[in-house]
């Protein structure tokens, strides 16, 4: 159902299109998840509770990063009114390398520094081609507006924070999971 632009729909419209996505991306993830889950298991992509960081006593399964994909992307270009689709190519395309590193880091351990490395290209890719970032500070620290040369850099440093902050929270299982969906209703009310 693609449209121009959102302010051509009217309200109730606005929330049948939200509620059609989220039960989409919903259904997505909770359907695939067991597919996900058997195929780990027949091919052994499991986590192995083999290091002190690691809560879990069993071995689980890798791969969750695919189905949260699924659950954003699919509903995503379902919804997306077409004006915006030239500007979120460029975040899908970052959300697919991120995707790609993350399964490769779940089925052989990447070195942290490559990790790193491709998380900047990714940022570089939003702050540069879907020009994405940050120009405004609103008196936090002190800061409002950013000089172009500063926006770019703190937007960078912002989403290589959020991507480690995430990463590293996966350690629990369903911990970045759980407060990942609280944040983003936060940032959706």
């Amino acid at each position: 159902m693609p449209f121009e632009d959102w302010s051509i729909l009217a309200e109730n419209e606005i929330i049948a299109i939200f509620s059609f996505t989220f039960i989409l991306s919903l259904g997505l993830v909770f359907f695939t998840i067991p597919l996900t889950i058997n195929f780990c298991y027949k091919y052994q992509i499991l986590d192995h509770p083999n290091s002190p960081r690691k809560n879990h006593k069993n071995s689980i399964p890798h791969l969750g990063g695919f189905n949260i994909f699924l659950g954003l992307f699919v509903p995503f270009t379902c919804i997306a009114p077409t004006f915006s689709l030239s500007t979120f190519k460029y975040i899908f395309l970052s959300m697919f390398f991120l995707l790609v590193i993350g399964l490769w880091d779940d089925i052989r351990a990447l070195n942290p520094w490559v990790k790193l490395l491709w998380q900047l290209f990714v940022a570089l890719i939003i702050v540069f081609f879907s020009e994405t970032y940050i120009t405004n500070l609103f008196g936090l620290f002190g800061f409002d507006d950013l000089s172009t040369e500063a926006s770019y850099l703190f937007s960078i440093f912002l989403i290589l924070t959020i991507i480690n902050g995430i990463n590293l929270l996966d350690g629990i299982n369903a911990l970045s999971a759980s407060l990942s969906t609280m944040l983003g209703c936060f940032f959706f009310f």
